[in-house]
């Protein structure tokens, strides 16, 4: 698995855990935060690892890629949740 490729697991699992719980708890809202900050916290890790992962960086795009997928998934999941649980 290469840094892309856990970069983007990482924003995924990011956007999914709190989508389940702003769809839980909808006063949560200050939650967004931590979409930048996950994503902080993998740049430091990058820079502070002596190994060969910290040679190689992260591109633009999959910064992009990973915070609009994060994004969108915290939006989309208790957009749903919300629309099946006012169906029943």
């Amino acid at each position: 698995m290469n840094l892309d490729q856990l970069f983007l697991t990482v924003m995924t699992v990011m956007g999914v855990v709190l989508g389940v719980i702003l769809a839980i708890y909808p006063e949560a809202r200050g939650l967004y935060i931590f979409v930048p900050v996950a994503m902080a916290a993998i740049e430091l890790v990058c820079l502070i690892r002596p190994d060969r992962i910290a040679a190689s960086r992260l591109s633009t795009q999959m910064r992009l890629l990973g915070f609009v997928l994060a994004i969108l998934l915290m939006v989309l999941i208790p957009l749903f949740a919300g629309q099946a649980a006012g169906d029943v």
